[in-house]
C-alpha cells in the first residue's frame, strides 16, 4: 500500500535528490509511525526552518501510508515508549548546550532559536524526541556519515567505546547518547 499510494501521490518528485527536501529512502526506520501519521494529516510544521516547502497533507491516507512505510523497513508499527530519569535529563540539557557539543549552534529548541547554523540549521530538537525512533538516533549519533554520508553532523565519537567529550558520564557515548535522548523526550510537546 505504501509504496503504491508514494507512487501515485509521485513523492519521489519532491523527494528524489534533486531538491533540498529530505529522501524518504529510510523514513521508515528512522520516523515513528506516530510522528509520520502528524505529518501526513499536515498537523506538523516545517522540520527544517531554510526549506521553502511544506509537506502537503493527505488526511484520508495518513494512518495506512505511516503505518506502511514503517512495515517497507522492516520496523514496528507500535508506539515507542520511553521512561525518562531526570538526573540524565540534566545531563542531557548540559551535552546539547555550550559545555559540551553544542548542539544548539545548529539546532532550535522550542522557541529558542539556533546560536549560530554555520552551513545550514538542523531540526529544531523540540520535535526529535517524538518524530525520531530510539535505535536511529542511537545508529545517528555515533555516526551520521554513516546513515546520511553528505550531512553536515559532526560525529562526537572517536569509536565505540569513546566520545569527544571525555568528561561527562566518563565519555562514555551510549551512557551520552542516553542522557541526550532523555533531554530530548523531555522537550516533547505530544
Amino acid at each position: 500500500y505504501a509504496q503504491r499510494t508514494m507512487e501515485r501521490l509521485n513523492c519521489m518528485s519532491c523527494h528524489g535528490g534533486d531538491n533540498k527536501l529530505p529522501l524518504i529512502d529510510h523514513a521508515g526506520d528512522k520516523l515513528t509511525v506516530a510522528w509520520l501519521e502528524k505529518l501526513f494529516r499536515g498537523e506538523v510544521d516545517q522540520i527544517h526552518p531554510d526549506q521553502g516547502a511544506r509537506m502537503p497533507a493527505f488526511k484520508s491516507r495518513a494512518k495506512r501510508l505511516a503505518e506502511g512505510i514503517a512495515a517497507l523497513h522492516g520496523a514496528s508499527i507500535e508506539t515507542e515508549t520511553s521512561v525518562v530519569d531526570p538526573a540524565l535529563v540534566t545531563i542531557g540539557a548540559e551535552l546539547t548546550g555550550v559545555s559540551g557539543y553544542a548542539c544548539i549552534a545548529c539546532h532550535a529548541v522550542g522557541e529558542t532559536p539556533a546560536l549560530a547554523a554555520f552551513e545550514g540549521q538542523g531540526p529544531n530538537l523540540q520535535m526529535a524526541g517524538e518524530r525520531l525512533r530510539e535505535d536511529y538516533f542511537h545508529r545517528w549519533m555515533h555516526w551520521p556519515q554513516r546513515v546520511i554520508p553528505t550531512t553536515i553532523m559532526p560525529k562526537y565519537t572517536t569509536n565505540k567505546e569513546q566520545a569527544l567529550n571525555g568528561t561527562i558520564l566518563e565519555g562514555k557515548p551510549d551512557a551520552q547518547f542516553n542522557a541526550i535522548w532523555d533531554y530530548l523526550q523531555s522537550l516533547r510537546k505530544d
